[in-house]
């Protein structure tokens, strides 16, 4: 009993910490509402307002998934479209996730004091602590994704088909929230048919079935079907075409020499002389298919160099992200790209675009840097200690999106993409740190009687 009401302890703590951490950041968004604006802000911003002035989803692309713009209606129909509301609502999405974080690893068959640490760390992480005050897709995406992991996990556990009928939706909203998600469905389908082992396998297929026909029924085939009648392509998303060709872009840039914005710069040109050629508007049904068709002869001409390009930059997701905290903090007006800062003027040039120079800033920094390092320790630790007991469901679950929503990004990889992947890494590593520290606890405590 008084180990369980130390680990509820650890959550209250991680709790409180991560309401004060986030209620002073939530005093800089209400001082300066301008910096909860991130690049792509508008393109959420716009499918949001027009749905509050027709009453339906009226916006005329199918770039932009609709869930997040709906989250951001629904949330200025009833509050008032003053963006601090949708920031409030974003930091207490951010709180839930820690919790359902804790929730999932003692599903998981993780040890209290593992979940807890795992929640403790995802609380302090530097991406999830700064990712709720932008008007951005990241905290509202890893909520849906890990309850859905949640509910999944609940019915592994129960067998019950509540639980299934939940997993099914919550992958159908996440889906339309990001289509990167669809590969959850992959996974859940994985998980399913091979770790759930309480059920027999004909069991499992029928399990199978319902989850696939709830998720496509109501899901994908309405949200593909919508863009075959709006913009003609049926699709879940025409944004993959930009991925094409940015994707395209750093295998040219490889081969010639340059840097991959100019390439993209030249492979745009490409694009608009072959409309022009062949008497195309630039329509988002033209651009989807030219971009695709230029974007993957030149990838399908070079596939070993696209794939070790597209890993070689998605190491860029791994880094801590300095670059969009000191911007919100106002400790800076460079560039948010810490990686290429590094590269062209080393640890100094990253002092000097951060920080004006001031070392001494930079050091509040040290403290996330830290718990990032001992995070993927942790993580490596945790990992190796689930396979060395052969926890095959714990692995699939918590390394599985780690690998799929990380080794795809490619070019546009930065720490932003780590947000979701997260709580999975933060539990990983809450095993892995609780297993090193139980291996060197009794170690310490022996030298401390030597001591004596």
């Amino acid at each position: 009993m008084d180990k369980v009401r130390n680990h509820q302890r650890w959550i209250l703590f991680a709790v409180i910490l991560a309401l004060l951490l986030r209620a002073g950041l939530l005093a800089i968004a209400v001082a300066h509402p301008e910096r909860n604006l991130g690049t792509d802000s508008g393109s959420y911003l716009q499918p949001a307002q027009m749905l509050l002035d027709d009453g339906y989803y009226s916006y005329p692309s199918g770039m932009r998934m609709p869930m997040y713009p709906v989250f951001i209606a629904v949330v200025q129909a009833v509050f008032g479209e003053n963006l601090i509301w949708i920031i409030v609502w974003q930091v207490l999405l951010g709180l839930g996730t820690v919790y359902i974080t804790y929730r999932t690893g003692i599903l998981l068959g993780l040890t209290p004091a593992s979940s807890a640490l795992g929640a403790v760390i995802l609380s302090l992480s530097l991406e999830s602590l700064i990712s709720p005050y932008f008007v951005l897709t990241d905290t509202f995406f890893t909520f849906l994704l890990l309850s859905a992991t949640y509910a999944l996990m609940r019915f592994i556990r129960s067998g019950r088909l509540v639980w299934l009928v939940t997993t099914s939706l919550l992958t159908g909203l996440v889906t339309l929230c990001r289509p990167i998600a669809m590969a959850f469905g992959l996974v859940s389908l994985v998980i399913l048919l091979a770790f759930n082992r309480n059920a027999p396998f004909l069991k499992r297929v029928g399990h199978t079935v319902i989850y696939v026909v709830l998720l496509a029924a109501l899901f994908l085939f309405p949200w593909t079907y919508r863009n075959a009648q709006v913009v003609g392509i049926p699709a879940i998303t025409t944004e993959s075409d930009l991925y094409w060709l940015w994707s395209a872009a750093t295998v040219e840039a490889d081969l010639q020499h340059i840097s991959v914005d100019q390439a993209k710069v030249e492979l745009d040109a490409v694009v608009e002389q072959t409309l022009a050629e062949r008497g195309l508007a630039a329509t988002e049904f033209n651009l989807y298919h030219v971009r695709g068709e230029i974007s993957k002869e030149i990838i399908f001409a070079n596939p070993g160099r696209f794939i070790y390009l597209t890993l070689r930059y998605d190491l860029r997701s791994f880094l801590p992200g300095m670059g969009y905290t000191v911007k919100y903090l106002g400790l800076s007006q460079g560039s948010t790209e810490g990686v290429e800062v590094l590269q062209a003027a080393g640890i100094e040039g990253i002092v000097s675009n951060y920080f004006g120079g001031q070392a001494l800033s930079s050091l509040i920094f040290l403290p996330f840097l830290v718990l990032l390092a001992a995070a993927y320790l942790g993580a490596v630790i945790g990992a190796a200690g689930l396979l060395k007991k052969r926890d095959w469901l714990a692995l699939a679950v918590l390394l599985l999106p780690i690998a799929y929503l990380l080794l795809i990004t490619g070019y546009s990889a930065n720490s932003r993409y780590r947000v979701p992947v997260m709580p999975f890494l933060a539990l990983l590593a809450g095993a892995g740190l609780t297993a090193l520290w139980g291996f060197l606890k009794p170690k310490l405590a022996k030298r401390r009687r030597r001591a004596k």
